[in-house]
């Protein structure tokens, strides 16, 4: 659902955080500027296959698996999600994100494209272009660019290596052969959400993936993730997740006090817009770097090997 690094260490030091100008809390699409930005509003969606049920389902992990499928079932899609991120903690002001996910898995090679706008870190674009991953950061005008080649799951299982989301399309990509991070599943009957009929899904976090997404976010010492809970609401339709609800709980201490609290955090996804089968050339996964920009990092490797570099991660 959204980036986590960097609020754990504000967590410690119980400082607020800085909340980047012009970006609309809980607003509509935040404008994501200049080059290399593909135009959201021009893609537009197209003809191919697509997965769509009217079945009563009644079993909460059969739902879940529908997602996956569903994403797994068009030739290509874009995702873009408004997500609100809150705090339990005094003195913690939440901020604001826009996530886009475009992916193409026909024709091949199959590739995919991150834009994700924070309030606390600025704008990165993450570009998977069939043979190289390319971070783009663009307050600092820099990028990274590795070797990275492989089908959608891959690249997707990469994407959120690099930069570790929740909930997010990516997610559900990684899991092609069932989700496997949520346990406690229940169905909690149905609501209509943006004028769509939707499953309710009650879960809870795997400890397996709390122990991995702390890992992949690097934490500090001191600072562990406990619980982890997630409402989920699913179209009941074509099963893409029109909102969804992220609270996980970290255990943090303080080195100086050793002062020790549970802070929770909150994510609140909705679907902003889903475009199913775009036609999109290879020129949307495609990094030209803007004017001056300064190339700070290349890594050779080979097609399967995994990667947690990421020179634009908080100290």
């Amino acid at each position: 659902m959204a980036t986590i690094r960097g609020w754990f260490q504000a967590a410690i030091l119980l400082t607020s955080i800085s909340v980047i100008s012009g970006c609309n809390r809980g607003g509509p699409d935040i404008i994501l500027p200049d080059s290399p930005m593909v135009d959201v509003g021009k893609i537009k969606e197209g003809t191919g296959p697509s997965f769509s049920s009217t079945d009563n389902l009644t079993d909460p992990k059969e739902i879940l698996n529908r997602v996956t499928k569903a994403l797994y079932s068009v030739n290509s899609a874009l995702t873009n999600y408004s997500i609100d991120v809150t705090y339990d903690l005094r003195g913690m002001q939440g901020h604001h994100q826009q996530l886009v996910t475009i992916y193409r898995i026909n024709p091949q090679p199959e590739k995919v494209r991150r834009i994700l706008m924070d309030q606390e870190s600025g704008s990165h674009d993450y570009y998977v272009d069939g043979s190289n991953f390319t971070t783009y950061q663009r307050i600092s005008n820099t990028y990274i660019r590795q070797e990275c080649r492989g089908n959608i799951t891959e690249l997707a299982r990469r994407l959120d290596e690099a930069s570790p989301m929740i909930l997010g399309t990516s997610s559900f990509l990684t899991n092609k052969v069932g989700i496997n991070f949520l346990t406690n599943l229940k169905l909690n009957g149905k609501e209509v959400v943006k004028k769509r009929d939707c499953y309710v899904v009650d879960a809870k976090f795997l400890p397996s993936f709390l122990i991995e997404l702390a890992r992949r976010s690097r934490f500090q010492p001191g600072i562990v993730p406990i619980t982890g809970s997630a409402k989920l609401w699913i179209d009941a339709q074509n099963y893409s997740l029109v909102k969804s609800i992220a609270d996980i709980g970290v255990q943090v201490k303080d080195p100086k006090s050793m002062f020790t609290k549970v802070v929770h955090q909150i994510w609140t996804q909705s679907l902003h817009k889903l475009i199913l089968n775009p036609v999109l050339d290879d020129n949307t996964f495609a990094f030209t770097p803007p004017p001056k920009a300064q190339e700070i990092f290349t890594q050779r490797e080979t097609p399967t090997t995994p990667t947690t570099t990421d020179p634009f991660a908080v100290k």
